[in-house]
């Protein structure tokens, strides 16, 4: 089974301007593009930046 995401307004919009961003990085590149690595690209530099509350 899939995982559920709940996004925020701000996570969809930081989703979104990441995505633009690195979409052009490999055009200029020249590096195949796959949405599925690039969600999953995604999701582990968002865990690495999360901080916990303490």
């Amino acid at each position: 089974m899939l995982p559920t995401f709940v996004w925020s307004g701000e996570d969809i919009d930081r989703l979104e301007q990441w995505w633009s961003n690195r979409i052009e990085q490999l055009i200029a590149m020249k590096q195949p593009l796959a949405a599925s690595a690039l969600f999953d690209e995604f999701q582990l530099e968002q865990r690495s930046n999360f901080t916990h509350p303490d």
